[in-house]
Formats: structure tokens, C-alpha cells, sequence
């Protein structure tokens, strides 16, 4: 294992004494801390929260000038308001008024500023011994220091907002300066009125990174990618209303605005946020042109996952959003960032929110993606946010506990595609928002539902781009065998629709969804479909006998909300070969989920409504729905998603027991021939069923009650677990694996299975071992000789694995 790059991201307040020997000391211990992680690195930057950005707008080239820092807790530029005083008269809440994060903090100038970058890199390479980069950031928002250029002198570069539409009191990047006469280090006169701030924040980065001896630039919580990165709505789209007449205009606003920036700061590699959204949701909302941001080589990765998963549990936008930002890349690598400290707003999230339960390394790190040429590619660079918490200390406990979890996920990171591969629309999701496609609320509708999936617990963490995937399955048609495909209905007569045709014709499975109105006559007839007037509102559900069984409804019945603005049009299509679900309203049926066998292939099609649900379920405005109704009201549809992997052979059903037991956050990644299950439950007492094509997963160190060909399971709050043998029998028996040391010269895995009745085992050794494998039944010492059970090798549908050919009962054990 080598990483690309470790960041440390940390602010200025460990230095509240500013001494030279003690900024060297606190240098000297965050390498300290964090070296049994940085001596996997081939480099390790330092990324500084100076401020929020105002030290580089600000900037004179003047050594003895002040600056103003992030010295506070809480948001620096917003005043509470009257209602806000009279609930909160001593502002005691972070978010009525911020305060000084200790009494009389120091004041800091640039020549402090830059001394202290050389003693990073001084300090780092005496630990380490190797370069160390130092990097400056820049936040268009109001939070975390105060800021005269933007709320003062150049207020009107604030038009953007983080959600609210109200409070318009973010940078926009495509905002136009007026003139003053303040002297900057790059406008020695002043600003001249019209200047793009892209111009101006360019050549003053330049003049500040050189000036303080800096490596790179960090753009924060989405700058650079729309105007509202925190939002499901904005320029394109306002809750209610798509207007795709403007994407072209807002492509050009934002393109011009990296353009002007790198013309002016071209030497200095820019690492981005990016927005808490999605590809698609993005495009669609904002018109965020991510594709021609990446062909213009502005950027050095694709945005990071989004740390609000921390803040709200909705995993299912942060790994959705991830996978469609890392479906295509600007370059050759991509960042996993984790959020251990907050420097500005009292909370450590490794210490409080996610209670030191290291989900949010689990499931991003089991995230790959599939490049043009068939590579797996996971994250080869791990940012922290940050090693400082809020009051300038660093505890120690946070390196030592998150180390090793990471460590253990980057050992062991995905090698190959997990079950499941999202084939993801990345250039068509750009061509689609153009007004005379007539469907971005297409693009819309896609990722929400797909979110929702993962938060209902869709195991979905490959991703491949319609392109990738399509020149992958040019070359080597067997690419992807075994794998359930989940894409959008593709585009009619496209490479990406005959691609998909041939994966399932050969025998692969597919499951596609989204509306069928511009699906291609070969995919309608393929389901027998046909279309007639669109339906929405409240729907009546009819689900087949088979799924009922797999998913709790615990409304009085089967009534849903299906949204025709968020998704993608209304309810039209009718008939279907074998119909799985079908939804109504006033006596008219609409097809909701199809099943169809296409040569030795299945495809199954779910026409899917996303209702925006995640665990905390937050008020969130869009299309005039502020909250989500309980479940005790409505069935939710996107709950489909993971039941009708059933008809694929995989079951991830989840008995919840109450409405308030939600479904956990499910991922299952392959490494060295094995599977890795990944997940987090909202609800301990949730039961889990599992089953894979070739049996019930059995996973290392661990009970199963075996019954109906699953596996049944209650885990943790966070876990991840080895499987290496999956159970095929008829009889109810409760299944142990263990592993234990070998007894046996030349022999690396000792895997002990018991409680078996009757079984077909199913094995995944490592690779290289397939000679070794050895399956004895009533081991004894010397574990030699005996009736060794006979196992054949099984290489169809691209699994590599050995099957038992004699039906094994009690205890086996499995050696290799």
C-alpha cells in the first residue's frame, strides 16, 4: 500500500503563542502524531485555515501587515437577528453569535504568516524526511473570520447563497468587482471597476502563495461550482420551476471565471470541495458544467466526498455524489477526506458525532471506480479536516484511533468491481440539461432516487461512466460478468444501450430505471411498454406476492407520494411482460417495476420516485415539501431499489421491526477474491438477510442463523467483515466461522466453519492459493490426512471460486 498524499488540514489556533520555538514544537508533535500514516505517503502537504479567504483578497505584499484569522467560534459575518435574541437573549447557541475561541488571542502579520510555512516544512522534514507542501485556502462564505473586502468594500460579490435564498451572503465566482483604490499586492492602483473577481482572486493567489512560500490553493464548500452548493435548488432550478434556457449562460459564467483564475494563477495546483451535491443534481439545479471544468485542466482531483454525512447521516448524497464526481476524472487520482476536527464550530466528529464509530472511513473507502481501460481505481490521497479541534488543541487519542481504521481499509481497499456497478451518465447528464433535450428534470430525478437507494440500503459502491463502460465492453465482452448493472435507461440506439443489451443477452443482469418516454423502441418493446398519459400525486402500490415479503410497510397502505418535478415527469407507462409492482390513482394503473428474461440474461426496470429521505430527515425545501411525512404514512418506493436485487440473486432485505428502525448504509467491496461487507446501522435491533448467488454469506468471526437459503444477521452500530465462504442448504442451523493461526508449514488462512447441515460451501481463496485449498471435514491433528472433501473450481458469471462436490455437515475446516 502507497499513498499519493496525506493532508493535515489545521488552523492557526494551536499557535495562540506565537513564539518560534513553540510553533516549532506544536509542528514537531503533528508530525509526531500523525507519522505512522505519513510514512505510507510518497508526500504530505499542510493545508492552513488562515482565515476564510480575506487574507488573500486583502493582501499587499507587505511583510508588517495584519490580517484578520479564524479566531472565533460560530459565523463571524452574520448578526443574530431580533427574533433570534429574544428566544437566545446571552447568545449562548453557536449560531446566534460567534465568540473568541480564548481571551486576548494573539494578532498575526504575513512576516509571522510566512515564517511559520518554512517551520511546517522545516519541522516535517525532520520527522519525516521528506518535502512537505504548505497550502492556503479560500471560503466564499461568512463563517470563519471577519472579512471587510467581502461585506464591506466589494459587498456586491456576494450573491450566492448556502441554501437559502435569503441570505445571499456568498461569493459567486462569476461576480463582477467595482472599483476602488485600496492597494492590493496585484493592483498596486486599486481594483478598476468591472474586473472579474475571477481576474482579481486569480493574481492576488498568485502574489499571496508566492509571497508566504505556499504549494497550492484549496477552494472551500463549493466555490468555483455554482451558486448554491449546499442546495437542491438555483440558478436552473427553484424548487418548483427548471429553467434549462439558462445553462449555457451559467456554463459560461463559471467557465470564465476558471479560465481568468488560471490565466492569472497558473503554476499553483487548485484541490476543490466541491459542493455537498451530486454530478446530476448539480447540473440540474445550478448548471455546474463539471465535465468542461475537468477537460480544462483546471483542477488537479475531482471534488472530495462531502463531510456533511457527519452533520445530517445522509450517506446516500455523500457516496452518490462521490461516485458521480470520480465516474470521470479531471486527472489520474482522487482524495478521500474525513472529517476528524472542526476548528470553527465545537464539535470533533471522531470524538461526538460519529461516537468514534469509523463508518465514514468504511463506507467511502469501499468506493472504486472503473477507468477506461478496466482499472480499478480507488482513493490513492486522504485529506483531514482537521488536527486541530475548535480551541487549538490536538488530542492525541484522535490520530491513534482513526490510523489504524484507515489503515486496515487502504490494506484491504477494493481490487476489483463489487457485485453492483453503477453505470453513470456523466457526458449525457450534461447534454440532457440543454433545453431542447426537454430533460434535466431527468438529470434531477436520477441521483435523488439513487441517494435515496444507498440510504435505503442499495449496496452500491463501483461506478463506471457510460463511456468507460462502453469502451470496456468493445474490448472484452465479457467485462463485468457476474455484476448487476444499475443504470438510467440508456439513450436510444446509443453504444451505452447495445452495451447494456449485450451484458444482459450474455447472461449478465441488469437493473434500470428511470422514465421510459425517450427510451429507444428496442427497450420498451424488450419490456412491453407502452405509454400513455402521465399520472402524479398520491399513488396506490401493487407489489407482487414474491416482494412483499422483503419489505415492511408500516402505513395502513400502500399509498405513496410520486413528485412529477423531481421525478422526471409523471407515471406513463403501461403493460409489461412481467409486471413486479404497478402503481394507480382514480382507477387508472401505471407499470412501476418490470422483470424480463433477454437471452440467458435478466432485466429488471423500476420506474422509481425519489422523496429526498435520510435518517435524520431535515427540512429541506423543495417542490413547496418541507417535511417528510412518517412511515406510519406513506410507503416510501425508493425502498424497491435494494428488493428487487432479489430478482438479480442478491438479497439485502432488512426486517426493521418499527418505522423509526431504519435501514442501514450497506457497501460490499472485493479485495483479493474475497468480499468485504460494509455498513452502518441507524438501528441496532434492525435484522439483516442476506443472500448471494452462489449462497449465504458466512462472514469470518461471526453467527448466522441459516433459514430459506439467507443469512441472518444483527450487527453493530458500524462494521466490516471478511467473507470467504458462502452456504447453500436446505436445513434451518445456526452457521459459526471463525479463523484461527495454522498449524501447517506453508499454509496462510485456517477458517473453521460448524453447525453446518447438509451444505454446499462455496469458497473464495486468495489468489495463488487455488492449489492449496483444502477442505477437511471432522478435522483432527495432524489435520493431514482424512476424508478430505472433494471441491470443484466454478469460474462462471466471472466469480472465481471453488464449490464442495459432497454435502458437508457439522464442523469443516478450510485451509489454504
Amino acid at each position: 500500500m502507497k499513498l499519493e498524499n496525506v493532508t493535515l488540514e489545521m488552523s492557526l489556533k494551536p499557535f495562540w503563542n506565537p513564539s518560534r520555538e513553540n510553533c516549532l514544537q506544536i509542528c514537531r508533535e503533528l508530525f509526531r502524531q500523525w507519522e505512522p500514516l505519513c510514512r505510507h505517503a510518497n508526500k504530505v502537504s499542510v493545508q492552513l485555515w488562515i482565515g476564510d479567504g480575506s487574507e488573500i483578497l486583502d493582501y499587499r505584499g507587505i511583510p508588517e501587515d495584519k490580517f484578520e484569522w479564524a479566531r472565533y467560534i460560530g459565523c463571524v459575518n452574520r448578526q443574530p437577528s431580533k427574533e433570534r435574541l429574544k428566544l437566545d437573549p446571552e447568545c449562548q447557541q453557536l449560531h446566534t453569535k460567534s465568540r473568541l475561541y480564548r481571551d486576548n488571542p494573539p494578532e498575526f502579520d504575513y512576516r509571522f504568516l510566512n515564517d511559520l510555512v518554512a517551520i511546517i516544512k522545516n519541522a516535517g522534514r525532520e520527522r519525516l524526511g521528506k518535502a512537505i507542501l504548505v497550502g492556503g485556502t479560500f471560503d466564499p462564505g461568512p463563517e470563519f473570520a471577519k472579512s471587510s473586502f467581502k461585506y464591506e468594500r466589494h459587498a456586491e460579490i456576494c450573491s450566492a447563497s448556502f441554501g437559502d435564498s435569503k441570505k445571499t451572503d456568498v461569493v459567486s465566482c462569476s461576480a463582477t468587482l467595482t472599483g476602488d483604490t485600496f492597494h492590493y499586492a496585484g493592483f498596486p492602483d486599486g481594483i478598476p471597476a468591472g474586473t472579474p473577481f475571477g481576474f482579481f482572486l486569480g493574481r492576488q493567489t498568485r502574489h499571496f502563495l508566492a509571497g508566504m512560500g505556499m504549494n497550492f490553493i484549496w477552494f472551500s464548500n463549493g466555490f468555483g461550482f455554482g451558486n448554491c452548493p449546499w442546495g437542491y435548488d438555483g440558478l436552473l432550478f427553484d424548487g418548483k420551476t427548471y429553467t434549462p434556457e439558462q445553462a449555457d449562460m451559467v456554463k459560461k459564467q463559471m467557465l470564465d471565471f476558471w479560465r481568468m483564475f488560471k490565466a492569472e494563477c497558473p503554476d499553483y495546483p487548485v484541490y476543490v470541495r466541491g459542493t455537498n451535491m451530486t454530478t446530476g443534481i448539480d447540473l440540474a439545479s445550478d448548471g455546474v458544467p463539471l465535465k468542461q471544468i475537468y477537460a480544462g485542466g483546471f483542477i488537479q482531483q475531482p471534488p472530495v466526498n462531502s463531510p456533511w454525512a457527519a452533520l445530517n447521516l445522509n450517506l446516500g448524497l455523500e457516496l452518490a455524489g462521490w461516485m458521480s464526481h470520480i465516474a470521470e476524472l479531471p486527472g489520474k487520482s482522487f482524495a478521500f477526506r474525513f472529517y476528524t476536527h472542526d476548528p470553527w464550530w465545537i464539535n470533533s466528529p471522531w470524538l461526538d458525532r460519529y461516537e468514534r464509530q469509523p463508518y465514514d472511513i468504511y463506507l467511502p473507502l469501499a468506493v472504486s471506480r472503473i477507468a477506461a481501460d478496466g482499472a480499478v481505481q480507488t482513493a490513492s490521497s486522504v485529506n483531514f479536516l482537521s488536527i486541530d479541534d475548535s480551541l487549538g488543541n490536538m488530542p492525541e487519542q484522535v490520530p491513534n484511533e482513526v490510523t489504524p481504521r484507515l489503515l486496515e481499509c487502504l490494506n484491504s481497499a477494493p481490487d476489483e468491481a463489487g457485485p453492483l456497478v453503477w453505470v453513470y451518465p456523466f457526458d449525457e447528464y450534461h447534454a440532457w440539461i440543454k433545453p431542447e433535450t426537454g430533460r434535466i428534470g431527468e438529470v434531477m430525478f436520477g441521483d435523488l432516487l439513487v441517494m435515496d437507494a444507498i440510504n435505503r440500503g442499495l449496496p452500491l459502491n463501483t461506478v463506471v461512466s457510460t463511456a468507460s463502460f462502453v469502451a470496456n465492453k468493445r474490448r472484452n465482452a465479457g467485462f463485468l460478468d457476474g455484476r448487476v448493472i444499475v443504470s438510467p435507461v440508456p439513450n436510444a440506439g446509443s453504444e451505452w444501450e447495445g452495451a447494456l443489451f449485450r451484458h444482459v443477452e450474455a447472461g449478465g443482469k441488469a437493473l434500470v430505471y428511470g422514465p421510459l418516454r425517450n427510451a429507444g423502441d428496442r427497450f420498451r418493446e424488450a419490456l412491453g411498454v407502452k405509454l400513455a398519459k402521465p399520472l402524479d400525486g398520491s399513488m396506490r402500490l401493487n407489489l407482487d406476492a414474491a416482494l412483499t415479503g422483503l419489505v415492511e410497510n408500516f402505513a395502513s397502505k400502500w399509498n405513496f407520494e410520486h413528485q412529477s418535478i423531481i421525478s422526471g415527469g409523471g407515471l406513463e407507462e403501461t403493460g409489461g411482460k412481467h409486471v413486479l409492482a404497478s402503481a394507480g390513482k382514480d382507477g387508472e394503473k401505471r407499470s412501476y417495476a418490470i422483470e424480463v428474461s433477454l437471452g440467458q440474461g435478466r432485466l429488471v426496470w423500476l420506474r422509481g420516485t425519489p422523496s429526498k429521505f435520510s435518517a435524520l430527515n431535515f427540512p429541506e425545501h423543495i417542490a413547496e415539501r418541507l417535511n417528510l411525512p412518517m412511515e406510519t404514512e406513506l410507503f416510501y418506493p425508493e425502498r424497491l431499489f435494494s428488493v428487487l436485487l432479489d430478482r438479480c440473486g442478491w438479497r439485502f432485505a432488512f426486517h426493521r421491526g418499527d418505522a423509526t428502525a431504519h435501514e442501514p448504509v450497506v457497501a460490499v467491496s472485493r479485495h483479493r477474491n474475497g468480499f468485504y461487507y460494509t455498513g452502518t446501522n441507524h438501528h441496532t435491533l434492525v435484522e439483516h438477510e442476506l443472500r448471494a448467488p452462489f449462497g449465504a454469506p458466512v462472514m469470518n468471526g461471526y453467527e448466522a442463523q441459516l433459514k430459506d437459503g439467507s443469512a441472518f444477521y444483527r450487527w453493530p452500530r458500524t462494521w466490516r467483515h471478511e467473507c470467504r465462504v458462502f452456504v447453500k442448504q436446505n436445513k434451518q442451523s445456526v452457521i459459526s466461522c471463525r479463523e484461527h493461526c495454522s498449524h501447517l508449514h506453508g499454509i496462510t488462512r485456517w477458517i473453521t466453519i460448524t453447525g453446518l447441515e447438509d451444505a454446499e460451501l462455496a469458497i473464495f481463496p486468495e489468489p495463488g492459493a487455488e492449489n492449496r485449498l483444502t477442505v477437511l471435514p471432522n478435522p483432527r491433528t495432524p489435520y493431514v490426512n482424512g476424508a478430505f472433501a472433494r471441491t470443484c473450481p466454478d469460474g462462471k458469471d466471472g466469480w472465481k471460486f471453488f464449490r464442495t462436490v459432497d454435502k458437508l455437515s457439522g464442523k469443516v475446516l478450510i485451509y489454504w
